[in-house]
């Protein structure tokens, strides 16, 4: 474990945990000045299971920062300003679980924003700018059982972005400013 949350960090060499092969669990959690990462930032950390990455000032994600992190459960993204999430940015995470992403700016979903993200059981995207979600956007989610999208600015959802959700539990979509009128009657019998 290294915690180092909290301590004003703004900036990461990218051969900061090189020789952390054996580390489980890291948390760069409220160091508010962190707005950027390099993509391999994380390469060599293929035993971590928790990356805390939670209120910081994260503008973006870089393409590969999670490559090689395949024993990933727990990505802690919440409360930062992510407007963007890349395609295939979570491809390599293929035994992560929990996705924390609420408290962001994030504003669309597109279809393979969660690509290989088969294992995952809880996705929060509450309290963020979604205006548009892609019907697929949860195509590889079978087994999420809990996803959170309340508290964003979302019209419409497709009925058959949430069919694919097989096992899904637990969904609040509360505090959206919905259309709920003849138009969207008008879509369900199309």
């Amino acid at each position: 474990m290294l915690w180092l949350y909290s301590n004003n960090i703004s900036y990461i060499q990218a051969s900061t945990f090189h020789g952390f092969a054996r580390l489980e669990e890291l948390d760069l959690g409220d160091n508010r000045h962190l707005r950027a990462l390099a993509s391999d930032t994380f390469q060599g950390l293929g035993r971590l299971h928790a990356l805390h990455l939670y209120h910081c000032g994260l503008l973006s994600l870089p393409p590969g920062i999670f490559e090689g992190l395949s024993s990933l459960q727990y990505l802690y993204l919440q409360d930062n300003q992510l407007e963007f999430l890349e395609d295939d940015l979570f491809v390599d995470l293929l035994n992560l679980t929990h996705l924390f992403l609420h408290g962001n700016k994030l504003w669309s979903l597109h279809q393979n924003t969660f690509r290989g993200l088969g294992v995952l059981d809880r996705l929060l995207l509450h309290q963020n700018r979604l205006q548009w979600v892609h019907r697929l956007a949860f195509h590889d989610l079978s087994r999420l059982t809990t996803l959170y999208l309340f508290n964003n600015s979302l019209t419409e959802l497709s009925g058959a972005s949430l069919a694919l959700l097989s096992a899904l539990e637990y969904l609040r979509l509360n505090n959206n400013p919905w259309e709920c009128d003849c138009k969207v009657d008008s879509k369900k019998h199309n």
